[in-house]
């Protein structure tokens, strides 16, 4: 039964996670750009996050948890790959309307 005296919501995001190339210099662009602050850092394999993937553990060098200062939500989960994939965009220039 749906409750029609609440509009309905999405709710938030926990987290959102993206694939970088460098991690330091990731952290230090959400930090620089936009003051998001590193909540939580892991060096090295990670057999959970290997599972929950399907890949090996062994593929995932780093990864941090950058947020805005306070917030529980919204988080950044940045992962840097031992052997990442080329970008989507890579080689894309400033005019190109689609991914390559």
């Amino acid at each position: 039964m749906t409750d029609t005296r609440r509009p309905a919501t999405l709710g938030a995001f926990h987290h959102v996670t993206l694939g970088v190339t460098d991690l330091d210099a990731a952290v230090a662009f959400w930090a620089g750009n936009f003051g998001l602050t590193t909540r939580a850092r892991r060096e090295g394999p990670d057999a959970g996050l290997g599972r929950l993937w399907n890949i090996p553990a062994d593929a995932i060098r780093r990864q941090a948890l950058v947020h805005t200062p306070g917030a529980m939500v919204g988080g950044l989960h940045l992962v840097e790959f031992v052997a990442p994939d080329p970008p989507v965009r890579d080689g894309a220039r400033v005019y190109d309307r689609l991914p390559k």
